[in-house]
């Protein structure tokens, strides 16, 4: 969608217009040029990562107590014998 809207843009800026594409670039024009659909996708697109940088670091945690907590068992194992 967005190569054809590029298309369209680079068209109708060279004086060219596609009449059944028209409506659908008129949607499109106003929803880029509105600031709160901005904020709306940069919010939900921050909001991902955010959560999977969050998932990511649980699972590092848990690989790691997993290890110390090896790691914990043969030095225990060595000093007991």
């Amino acid at each position: 969608m967005s190569s054809a809207t590029f298309l369209f843009v680079l068209l109708k800026e060279s004086g060219i217009t596609i009449e059944w594409f028209s409506p659908f670039y008129t949607v499109i024009e106003k929803i880029v040029k509105n600031p709160v659909s901005w904020a709306t996708g940069t919010t939900i697109v921050a909001t991902t990562v955010a959560i999977g940088h969050m998932k990511n670091l649980e699972i590092n945690q848990k690989k790691y107590a997993q290890e110390e907590f090896e790691r914990y068992k043969k030095e225990k194992d060595i000093t007991n014998r």
